[in-house]
């Protein structure tokens, strides 16, 4: 546990370059329960405990590191959920403003829930769509006023034009397929070329930086991916 190189494609270190960290100050079994968690997968493989639990010492591990990094906040933890205590959340951004060295990535599927706290010009912000309802997601996107915020389409399970619309709203878009144990494509859930093509015209047209997932090249072999940063 705490400051780990992550095999995760998109975090990118402040330079540029890869890889990037990952951090878990609040661990335990994730509030929101999707039935396609990796993380859950993990926990369970590995016997650790569901009680959500805060951990300074990731905290901690991140100040002490001066080298600029790229630090996936909550990777295997939705951080924003309604059950998660707000002082441990203040906790952690009172460590982002103390390290403006490092760049902060941070990925929700309650984006509303960010209006609650007051972050630092060295976080990205991130909404996770995948198949739900968009309403809370299209609400926030279209009047939260935040110079880096992202779009994940990881995985990428069902989509609609309206979907599309959201796009020129951000300054990111991160785009991924569902996959099993071991890395493998879900061809049962893959998405389809046609969402692909959608979303990468709609990036194009509004130059946005898009950053397509290696595994997306199995679906469309074709393809050179493309691959971009967000800064």
């Amino acid at each position: 546990m705490g400051l780990q190189k992550t095999n995760i494609e998109w975090v990118f270190n402040p330079d540029g370059s890869r890889p990037g960290f990952s951090a878990n100050p609040i661990t335990g079994k994730c509030p929101v329960g999707c039935y396609y968690c990796y993380a859950e997968r993990i926990r369970k493989r590995f016997k650790r405990p569901e009680k959500i639990e805060f951990h300074p010492e990731v905290l901690e591990a991140i100040e002490r590191r001066k080298k600029n990094a790229g630090i996936f906040m909550g990777s295997a933890f939705e951080m924003f959920d309604h059950n998660i205590k707000h002082v441990w959340i203040r906790s952690i951004l009172d460590t982002v403003q103390r390290c403006p060295q490092h760049t902060f990535y941070f990925l929700t599927k309650k984006p509303m829930n960010y209006r609650l706290y007051s972050f630092h010009r060295n976080c990205w912000l991130g909404v996770t769509i995948d198949c739900r309802p968009l309403f809370s997601e299209r609400h926030f996107l279209t009047t939260y006023k935040w110079p880096q915020i992202f779009i994940s389409f990881e995985p990428l399970l069902k989509f609609d034009d309206s979907s599309l619309n959201l796009i020129p709203t951000v300054q990111w878009i991160i785009v991924g397929a569902m996959t099993k144990p071991g890395g493998q494509i879900d061809w049962e859930y893959a998405p389809k070329l046609e969402w692909l093509e959608g979303i990468r015209e709609k990036c194009f047209k509004n130059n946005i930086p898009l950053f397509e997932k290696d595994n997306l090249q199995k679906i469309v072999p074709s393809w050179e991916l493309i691959q971009q940063k967000p800064f």
